[in-house]
């Protein structure tokens, strides 16, 4: 019985777990794109990534790094949306969240990036999106990933 109880209990906690890393009950990805960029300088360069989201429900959310097919993190610092209420979403409500990784003159900094923030789950897709709901980290893996022509600026 006690052997029973522990299995149950242990199974429980391992798939609460297993739904919080891939909750795809929040929002939807409608699409997403992957831009190439280069120019300014000979050694400037980098990649742009768009998703354009839509919530399936009302939530308090906040959106926090990507990882694309590597072992970096990628911080979402541009997140643009017209809600007065800072993170709290509305069902249906529209947004676009961007995601930089920008290349330095500094190959050194580049490699020491991406050693330091290994992706915490396994996942099978083109991303990960970490986000974060009353402190709690959840995840949300995109496939499909558009890639568009790379820009060359001047």
């Amino acid at each position: 019985m006690r052997n029973s109880l522990t299995l149950t209990i242990a199974f429980t906690v391992l798939t609460f777990h297993v739904i919080s890393q891939c909750d795809t009950s929040l929002f939807k990805i409608n699409s997403s794109s992957k831009q190439s960029w280069m120019g300014g300088f000979s050694w400037a360069h980098g990649t742009s990534y768009t998703f354009n989201i839509t919530f399936l429900k009302d939530v308090k959310i906040r959106f926090d790094s990507v990882w694309i097919n590597t072992n970096h993190a990628i911080p979402i610092k541009n997140i643009y949306y017209k809600s007065e209420k800072g993170s709290d979403f509305e069902k249906d409500q529209k947004f676009i969240m961007f995601a930089s990784d920008n290349y330095s003159a500094r190959p050194e900094i580049d490699e020491e990036k991406k050693l330091n923030s290994k992706c915490p789950i396994d996942f099978n897709g083109d991303a990960v999106i970490r986000f974060y709901i009353k402190r709690k980290v959840y995840y949300y893996i995109v496939s499909d990933i558009q890639i568009l022509p790379t820009l060359e600026y001047p």
